[in-house]
């Protein structure tokens, strides 16, 4: 059965979207987009070709966009492992080259 694990970093990054929607759109909305979040989770652990190569020298990682969001995923033996989070409006790309 594939599986999908979350980084410490995605997990804080998680937190940090929960928090955020909580205070913008209520607890409906941001259990609602969290809960969404783990489908997607669960849905690239069944099919991780859905995302979008990342071209980043020394990384085999993966993009996926949910809401105004975007995934970074590395492909696992059982599925994936989820990287990072980012607001899709940001430059994650630099970010992802600090790292």
């Amino acid at each position: 059965m594939a599986e999908y694990n979350l980084s410490a970093v995605a997990v804080e990054d998680l937190k940090a979207i929960y928090k955020y929607s909580h205070k913008m759109f209520g607890e409906t909305q941001a259990e609602h987009y969290t809960r969404g979040f783990h489908h997607q989770f669960e849905l690239l652990a069944r099919f991780p070709g859905m995302g979008l190569h990342v071209e980043l020298p020394g990384h085999e990682l993966y993009r996926f966009a949910y809401g105004v969001h975007v995934i970074v995923y590395s492909k696992a033996e059982n599925g994936v492992s989820i990287e990072f989070l980012f607001d899709g409006r940001m430059d994650w790309i630099r970010r992802l080259k600090g790292k």
